[in-house]
């Protein structure tokens, strides 16, 4: 079963979140996610109610494969990083399941 991830970052300013946008788009960014053991897919979203706001969906192989690859963020100090253009602490939700017989 694919474990999903949805994570959700309130910045600072404007400012900050641009510079967040950057990392994403560099080398060691969302391209490093993708090829990461594990890595199914990732998706970044903008809530338009409120632009400093800003939710990543995830989805992994394995829990174990989402759990090596924040080891890893952790130990190149990307989460000390991203704590410093955050206003508030970051949510993430790791145990989302797909609601059965629910059609659409």
């Amino acid at each position: 079963m694919v474990h999903t991830v949805l994570a959700v970052f309130k910045f600072k300013s404007q400012e900050t979140k641009d510079q967040f946008s950057e990392i994403l788009k560099s080398p060691d960014g969302l391209a490093k996610t993708r090829v990461f053991p594990g890595c199914v897919s990732i998706e970044c979203y903008e809530d338009k109610s409120d632009p400093l706001k800003v939710t990543i969906w995830q989805k992994w192989d394995s829990e174990n494969d989402h759990t090596h690859y924040v080891a890893m963020r952790k130990e190149s100090g990307m989460f000390d990083k991203l704590a410093e253009f955050l206003e508030e602490g970051y949510d993430i939700m790791q145990h989302i399941v797909k609601l059965k017989n629910i059609s659409v």
